[in-house]
């Protein structure tokens, strides 16, 4: 296995989101060291399926799911109404394009809530709203920097869980049928709704619960995925399947 350089992150960056765009050029590192397989590695590479459908194009495997999965998944709405059975925190399915709507929905859920970036991700994009005379404010907030951060104004309203744990099961496929899971970690430990430490066998964690998300996470999509749950210990996991990467 080998690696090829490709500068310096941000300009790195930038290249390969015009190659990307342009559908060229992304495939010649792989094809300079006679590669057959991209593995996109952690970030922003790793959750653009536009990457990963130029890598099919250029009759290269990506390693993670398919293109179509991680568009798909991608938008936090869509992702909500795909969750094929998983429990999901209470919220809109849809996105929320006036403070009004989001105010009807978070109205019918309960206050605290939490605006999220439709386009979101990695804890970026989110404003919590504890009452009603907080939400204007805050949903002008956090249109703008979903728009800024990720081109997309595009916000929801979910209910807000007080001291959640966070835990997560990876999957991998094959393609052709064969699905195994790598248990479960325990990522609550965050800052700015960022994770800075992954516990793997998450701790205390009741075996009824191990064993539903496991459950709720096996599917034939071929390549590697992340389900999440965030939930209270007290209760039944309530927390959404997400088939990204990383989430």
């Amino acid at each position: 296995m080998s690696g090829t350089p490709i500068g310096p992150w941000r300009s790195a960056r930038r290249r390969l989101a015009r190659a990307i765009s342009a559908s060229t050029g992304s495939s010649r590192p792989a094809r300079a060291s006679h590669a057959d397989t991209v593995h996109p590695g952690y970030g922003f590479l790793s959750k653009n399926w536009r990457f990963a459908e130029a890598c099919q194009r250029a009759g290269l495997t990506f390693v993670g799911p398919s293109p179509d999965a991680i568009r798909r998944m991608g938008d936090e709405t869509e992702a909500r109404r795909l969750r094929a059975g998983v429990p999901v925190v209470p919220g809109s399915h849809e996105t929320t394009a006036h403070a009004v709507e989001a105010e009807r929905v978070a109205c019918e859920i309960g206050y605290p809530v939490m605006l999220k970036a439709a386009a979101g991700g990695g804890g970026i994009g989110m404003a919590r709203v504890d009452k009603a005379g907080e939400l204007p404010t805050a949903f002008a907030m956090a249109t703008r920097r979903a728009q800024a951060v990720f081109g997309r104004p595009d916000v929801y309203v979910e209910r807000y869980l007080e001291r959640p744990r966070h835990v997560e099961i990876q999957v991998f496929g094959d393609g052709a049928g064969t699905v195994v899971h790598l248990h479960e970690r325990d990522c609550s430990i965050q800052r700015r709704h960022q994770k800075l430490v992954e516990e793997s066998p998450a701790p205390n964690l009741a075996p009824t619960i191990k064993d539903g998300l496991a459950r709720a996470r096996r599917s034939r999509e071929h390549g590697r995925s992340t389900t999440s749950m965030r939930g209270r210990w007290s209760s039944a996991w309530t927390r959404r399947a997400a088939s990204t990467s990383s989430r």
